[in-house]
């Protein structure tokens, strides 16, 4: 599949391909198959409840993360993630799962959706690349709400 050069270039400079060869991005993006979404003001991203089977990469926009339950201390927490981000990795750890939260766009968010299916169809040298990947990711978002808190004011 031809993908868009600048999609192309978002995903080399993403942390979810980061140390990826040129010929390994582009199997990459021949297997996951990403699709570009643009999600209107109020459309939600992804609803509490949905089956969790893929990610989305960060273009521009901002979401609102709307939960319920006793274990958050506001029921709306507005995120603004920098081009590159990666939110929803809950559809590539432990696909199949029920999303807890819903995702709302706020302005008009664009993102780039990776489909879980398509990591079955990498090279094992490339799921394993991409797989240590995704845990960096989440290493890094556990530590940042360790900080977060520890330090709330900050």
């Amino acid at each position: 599949m031809d993908i868009s050069n600048p999609i192309k270039l978002l995903l080399k400079h993403c942390k979810l391909f980061a140390g990826f060869s040129e010929s390994q991005l582009d199997e990459a993006i021949s297997c996951l198959i990403p699709r570009h979404l643009i999600i209107e003001d109020g459309e939600p991203l992804y609803k509490s409840g949905d089956v969790s089977d893929k990610c989305w990469v960060i273009i521009s926009g901002k979401f609102a993360v709307h939960s319920k339950g006793l274990l958050h201390s506001k029921p709306q927490q507005h995120l603004s993630y920098e081009v590159g981000e990666v939110t929803g990795l809950q559809g590539i750890v432990d696909s199949g799962s029920h999303r807890p939260v819903t995702i709302l766009a706020e302005g008009r968010l664009e993102v780039v959706e990776i489909h879980e299916s398509g990591i079955a169809k990498l090279s094992k040298e490339i799921q394993i690349h991409f797989l240590n990947n995704v845990s960096t990711i989440l290493l890094e978002k556990i530590m940042k709400s360790r900080f977060s808190l520890i330090n709330p004011d900050l």
